[in-house]
């Protein structure tokens, strides 16, 4: 996703487009896995906005019962 986002959606890097570009292609890649997952990504952010979640609260350990002498 890093490669993608630094090729197509201007994420800063210190790495050229080229070497981005040839790490992309050896990794076998397409623009619309890129396009597929970062459309993903921000679906799920909408969602989770419009959904809360609700916190659990955290569970009391259980007290071990030890064995009679």
């Amino acid at each position: 996703m890093e490669l993608c986002e630094v090729l197509y959606y201007k994420r800063p890097s210190n790495q050229s487009k080229v070497s981005v570009g040839a790490e992309f292609n050896r990794r076998g890649l397409h623009k619309s896995l890129c396009d597929k997952e970062y459309n993903k990504l921000y679906v799920e952010r909408i969602i989770e906005r419009l959904i809360p979640v609700e916190k659990k609260a955290p569970l009391r350990p259980l007290i071990a019962i030890q064995p009679a002498n």
